[in-house]
């Protein structure tokens, strides 16, 4: 019988860190020709692309994937599992696997959305076999025993389940023993232990405190009656769906370009060869004009993007606008300036990266004042779509899908260009890294008393990012690093000259958040905007306005020592006061925490489904501007506890505090099963 061998499409949420213990009974299968059989049969029967007679056969599993086995007791059988998932559960069957392996193809790697068993137990699929319409499921996945923990399911949060409870999808009623008067469970992201300055349950602070009590602890982050961390819920799919599909080069809401407003119709935006200037050009008379006026503004509604139905066509962007607001002064009150926003053509726009190709020969004094208010906010940062926290004692991770790092959002799944590193020969950018995982560390915890939480923390906070680098210099790669794994042209890197793993496939490499220079724009997009361009492109114009942002951005000035300003999120980084039109943070005179979590809590109290769909919903512009995960200095809650009875049936109106002090006496707290990573990191 002839044997086809079936291509992957790009795109892969493989985890090596995800592997058996070393020194196990555990033996990898190279080549995983189970997997590869099945899964390439089905895949072509699904597409009506399979003929009778031939055999199909994946070209490998997506990167990330391994097939490993184990002998059963009697030492005759082998079991085989497959792992790599990112939630760190192994797939027992190619017929299990398959419906993952589908959405993968089906998305760009991205597993947002996946019906398949592992990311929604609740109601994953077989193929063959319709979605269930149970919602429930085995607690044999959950590390809580004795009897099943109840949780109503919300409709905007996400649909990852955490390790340590088992989830019920209609919410209603209770189980026999806790109708017979069982504590209730307060569940990760309603425990009012500790609290920030809005009341908002800090779950942070209270998953530390869980981490120091337990020894370890690996969890997923849901916290369902924040209003921030709701609105974030409602981009983040969205988001890593377009990081995924999208040119890395496609501007994206949140970043800094710059723009020209005035372009007359028929105009283009091109270099001026008797002046090296950039002016408007019309190409009908072949005439140039006066220079372009550039302008520094914020990216409030990103160009819409239709990507190529095959690897053959082209992909499209839609010419209805890019929505750009002016950069206001952080150093100023007056924030009048970001209200004068227009729409642009995405031609009439270039990276703020650029700036020195494109006004650096304009005089300080003549350059738009957008300008220097992005040089002051250069050095600002914050982080985006918290979702594991995992660590042992006295060390933690928060997981993090982007960051905000200047001009510019870098998600999980791009490929940025590093700063060349001190103390080497290189001067220029050689290296680029695949971002895997964008973690904040917390170290030293050890250090902090119950007084710290009021008077500030000792322990450290770093940002680190993971991933797989790569280099064009050839002599500082290695023969024996490479691999099937990283063989591949890393995103957006095609054009650039030969490519060179940094180190081994089995280890990643760590990185500062600072090295990041920004994303790597694919080559043909650079050359549209610069007549020479290369990998340095913009390097000296990114490490020039964090120099000057770190002597003239009065909150980094503020504070001695610091050359970095911090922010909760995107609006506190640019120190703005709207968005679209609309009010954010302490201008929002909209936001009441306090009812929204009331509303939430009834929802939560016992609510049908369709109720629970009906839940409070916050206003999308407010995604841009969900926190990070900074965790700021909250008060410590001093409510002392009181006891309240009541007759099974009979209902209390209970306020908001006193529900507060409820839940804390009727708090459960059970052992948490922790994976320790295998993967060894190199730091660069």
């Amino acid at each position: 019988m002839p044997t086809v061998t079936v291509p992957l499409k790009p795109g892969s949420d493989g985890d090596y860190t995800h592997k058996p213990p070393d020194n196990s009974i555990w033996t990898i299968i190279d080549p995983p020709t189970l997997y590869l059989e099945r899964v390439g049969s089905q895949w072509m029967e699904d597409r009506n692309e399979a003929k009778p007679g031939i055999k199909y056969v994946l070209e490998r599993l997506p990167v990330g994937y391994t097939l490993y086995q184990r002998p059963r007791a009697n030492g005759t059988v082998k079991d085989k599992y497959l792992f790599g998932h990112p939630n760190h559960k192994y797939f027992d069957s190619p017929n299990r696997f398959y419906p993952h392996f589908k959405h993968l193809m089906e998305n760009g790697g991205n597993s947002i959305g996946c019906p398949c068993t592992i990311c929604d137990p609740r109601s994953g699929v077989l193929p063959g076999k319709p979605p269930s319409t149970s919602g429930h499921f085995s607690t044999r996945n959950s590390s809580t025993s004795g009897s099943s923990l109840r949780r109503v399911s919300i409709a905007t949060a996400s649909k990852e389940t955490t390790t340590s409870q088992a989830v019920q999808e209609n919410g209603v009623g209770a189980s026999t023993k806790a109708s017979l008067g069982r504590p209730k469970v307060t569940l990760m992201g309603m425990d009012a232990t500790r609290v920030d300055e809005e009341g908002t349950p800090d779950i942070y602070r209270n998953l530390i405190d869980r981490l120091k009590h337990h020894g370890k602890l690996d969890e997923s982050i849901k916290e369902p009656l924040s209003l921030d961390w709701r609105a974030e819920q409602e981009v983040i799919p969205d988001l890593m769906k377009k990081v995924q599909r999208d040119p890395q080069w496609i501007p994206r809401v949140g970043d800094i370009l710059l723009y020209v407003r005035n372009v007359p119709e028929g105009f283009q935006i091109v270099q001026d060869p008797r002046t090296d200037e950039y002016s408007l050009y019309d190409p009908r008379s072949n005439d140039f004009g006066e220079r372009a006026v550039w302008e520094a503004g914020l990216v409030g509604q990103a160009p819409a993007v239709h990507g190529p139905a095959n690897d053959e066509q082209q992909w499209y962007v839609s010419q209805t606008g890019v929505r750009m607001e002016p950069v206001p002064n952080p150093n100023d009150t007056n924030k009048s300036m970001s209200k004068r926003y227009t729409y642009v053509p995405v031609e009439h726009t270039r990276p703020f990266c650029l700036w020195e190709d494109y006004i650096g020969y304009v005089p300080r004094d003549k350059r738009h004042p957008t300008i220097q208010n992005t040089f002051t906010v250069s050095a600002t940062m914050s982080l985006m779509g918290k979702y594991r926290f995992h660590g042992i004692w006295p060390t933690a991770y928060i997981h993090c899908h982007a960051i905000y790092v200047g001009s510019e959002l870098i998600a999980v799944g791009d490929t940025v260009r590093l700063a060349p590193k001190a103390g080497i020969d290189e001067k220029v950018i050689t290296d680029v890294l695949v971002v895997k995982t964008i973690r904040l560390r917390l170290s030293n915890l050890d250090n902090a008393s119950a007084n710290d939480y009021d008077e500030g923390r000792p322990y450290n906070s770093e940002i680190w990012i993971y991933g797989s680098g790569f280099t064009t210099t050839a002599s500082r790669s290695s023969r024996d690093w490479l691999s099937e794994s990283n063989t591949e042209i890393p995103k957006s890197a095609s054009g650039y000259g030969a490519w060179f793993p940094l180190h081994p496939p089995s280890k990643e490499l760590a990185v500062p958040f600072s090295r990041m220079i920004g994303r790597l724009y694919e080559r043909d997009a650079l050359e549209s905007w610069l007549s020479d361009p290369d990998l340095d492109s913009g390097r000296d114009g990114v490490l020039d306005a964090r120099h000057f942002a770190s002597k003239n951005d009065k909150r980094i000035v503020s504070n001695v020592g610091t050359t970095w300003f911090w922010a909760d999120n995107r609006a506190d980084a640019l120190d703005l006061h709207t968005i679209n039109g609309i009010d954010v943070g302490k201008n929002d005179i909209q936001r009441d925490p306090r009812d929204w979590r009331k509303s939430i809590k009834r929802m939560e109290a016992g609510a049908t489904f369709s109720d629970r769909r009906l839940a409070p919903q916050v206003r999308s512009p407010r995604g841009l501007l969900a926190p990070g995960t900074r965790i700021e200095d909250s008060k410590k809650n001093t409510l002392s506890s009181s006891a309240m009875t009541c007759s099974k049936r009979r209902v209390l109106e209970v306020s908001d505090d006193d529900e507060e002090k409820i839940r804390r006496q009727t708090r459960i707290v059970t052992d948490i099963p922790y994976k320790r990573s295998k993967i060894k990191v190199v730091v660069d």
